[in-house]
């Protein structure tokens, strides 16, 4: 199944273009390094304004643990879209602490990325050419 989500939400503007273009999901990156990073309280103030059948990922890049868990239990995201370097055991650990669904992202580079994309636990799985640069990865890759 495929799904569509718009990422790097940040004004009241964006909102309302979310809203006329209805993507399953919009995403708010929640990761201080990144250009488009918000705080979490820009994301409450914005998702008031968000029509209620598009669902509210945060996307972190090796947050902790307990600050994901936090955000998802808090009523602030309805999906965590982990970004970087984690893995089944973080997954299980953020299990421990929350029930909502999970996106693992991975880079495609090659047959052992997708092997490892294949492996996780997640619910939802983001397959990507790099770190959210829009770069599109080999696609013939999936063939099989």
């Amino acid at each position: 199944m495929t799904s569509i989500k718009l990422c790097g939400v940040r004004t009241r503007a964006d909102i309302a273009a979310v809203n006329v273009l209805r993507p399953d999901f919009v995403g708010f990156v929640l990761d201080e390094t990144r250009r488009r990073s918000v705080p979490p309280e820009t994301v409450r103030a914005l998702w008031t304004a968000l029509s209620p059948e598009i669902k509210v990922v945060g996307v972190f890049v090796d947050a902790p643990v307990e600050t994901v868990a936090a955000l998802l239990n808090d009523g602030t995201l309805d999906l965590a879209q982990l970004h970087g370097r984690e893995n089944e055991a973080y997954l299980a650990l953020l299990r421990e602490r929350t029930q909502k669904p999970l996106i693992q992202a991975f880079r495609i580079e090659g047959p052992a990325d997708l092997a490892r994309a294949e492996a996780s636990t997640a619910e939802l799985l983001l397959l990507d050419g790099g770190c959210g640069t829009g770069v599109r990865f080999d696609w013939t890759l999936l063939r099989n």
